[in-house]
């Protein structure tokens, strides 16, 4: 199997256990699996309506749900892509942004969590 339809299957399996995931969770009414087994909002708690108030221009609201979503589909689009950019950016580079992103997605977890309600 060549690289480029490997990439592709790769991308389709992402894509369709994504698709599960929210079908399920849709289904099932439940907003977060973490939350509702903890009690304890997750770090992308809020991320799709951020994202949604993002697309709609509604810079508080997307501030309110969480502010961090754009910077975890950042980190995510990046831990999966982390091969390919290998090739044009150094591995110590890309491991430093991953490790950063996801220091700065924790502290903001933490400060929406010690000081605010997460919706």
């Amino acid at each position: 199997m060549n690289k480029k339809r490997k990439s592709i299957l790769v991308h389709l399996a992402v894509f369709a256990s994504l698709a599960a995931y929210w079908l399920i969770l849709s289904f099932s009414g439940i907003g977060c699996p973490i939350r509702a087994i903890t009690g304890i909002p997750c770090p992308a708690c809020g991320m799709t309506r951020a994202i949604i108030a993002l697309l709609h221009l509604d810079i508080a609201s997307y501030w309110y749900y969480n502010p961090a979503a754009l910077l975890i589909v950042f980190a995510i689009l990046l831990g999966v892509h982390i091969r390919p950019l290998n090739k044009y950016i150094p591995k110590r580079i890309l491991h430093f942004l991953l490790i950063f992103c996801a220091l700065i997605i924790f502290i903001v977890w933490l400060i929406r969590v010690c000081f605010f309600s997460i919706p």
